[in-house]
């Protein structure tokens, strides 16, 4: 009976390490030497003689114009992963982890395979359209998500993370029925 034990915990140990090395949000570009950075900037470089005034992307006027573009006026459900999670929401790895967000979000944390979190997604995509510019929403699929899922230790799905404008989180595990009245609350 012991064997049978060791051997199942050692399965489970093993897949989250695969799992962990799986995500692959996680990973990161290798560092490139100064004259790699130089070479690879003339490369990049384009006439712009060639291009008309409709082949010019358009320039929002500041960063923070970009942010608010990308972000809080779609209206969407976005759907990210761990890194994106770390720049848009908190970066949890970081020592001093805060809230990121301009605003209130919530966050979605599903697998396709679940039918909660099927049934579930409908109902976040219609409070995305109905507080579009008010409240953010994110969905992030935690198998592809190992080193996250672990880190906020997520063992049932759906698990929504709802962050008022200072950043408080609220977790809520399973699909609630008063979601709706939830988010009426972040938004104000």
């Amino acid at each position: 009976m012991k064997t049978i034990i060791k051997f199942g915990l050692g399965i489970v140990v093993a897949l989250f390490i695969f799992a962990w090395m799986l995500d692959d949000e996680e990973t990161t570009e290798p560092e490139m030497k100064p004259a790699q950075v130089d070479k690879k900037a003339e490369e990049n470089k384009k006439p712009e003689q060639s291009k008309t005034a409709e082949d010019k992307p358009r320039k929002p006027k500041t960063k923070s114009d970009t942010k608010k573009a990308a972000v809080w006026a779609d209206g969407k459900v976005a759907r990210i992963g761990a890194a994106e999670y770390r720049r848009r929401v908190i970066n949890y790895t970081s020592s001093d982890a805060k809230y990121l967000g301009e605003g209130p979000c919530v966050v979605d944390l599903y697998a396709s395979w679940c039918a909660p979190c099927m049934a579930l997604a409908p109902h976040v995509e219609e409070l995305a359209k109905k507080y579009k510019g008010k409240v953010q929403f994110f969905k992030i699929d935690v198998d592809d998500n190992g080193a996250l899922t672990s880190h906020y230790n997520i063992r049932s799905i759906p698990t929504l993370f709802l962050f008022d404008k200072n950043g408080k989180m609220e977790k809520i595990v399973g699909a609630p029925t008063n979601l709706a009245e939830k988010v009426e609350r972040l938004a104000r």
